[in-house]
């Protein structure tokens, strides 16, 4: 039993495993924020899926992209989002907190 409807960012999304998630949970009710690289069709299969579905283009592997997609779905939040506690409550994500990876030689 499903109690509330979430908002879900896939990443990789518009293939394989990630875009069987993407019509699974918009399926069941959810809104989806599709993200995959620039070309792969992400913005189309969002404006498929019809609104309130997003599709946004992004490397996730470039930090300068992840402050982007989450500016931007920030953006997106607020404009759904008409109650000020609820505003209140969406807070920018902090890179800081992520573990760094080692690159390879």
């Amino acid at each position: 039993m499903k109690l509330a409807a979430r908002t879900v960012i896939i990443t990789g999304a518009a293939g394989g495993i990630g875009r069987a998630l993407v019509d699974i949970l918009a399926a069941d009710g959810d809104t989806v924020v599709a993200v995959d690289l620039p070309g792969s069709g992400v913005v189309e299969l969002a404006r498929d899926l019809g609104s309130p579905h997003v599709g946004l283009e992004c490397d996730v592997s470039r930090e300068k992209d992840m402050l982007s997609l989450f500016g931007q779905v920030e953006a997106q939040m607020r404009e759904s989002c008409s109650s000020p506690v609820a505003q209140k409550a969406l807070a920018r994500p902090s890179l800081a907190a992520l573990p760094r990876t080692a690159t390879p030689s």
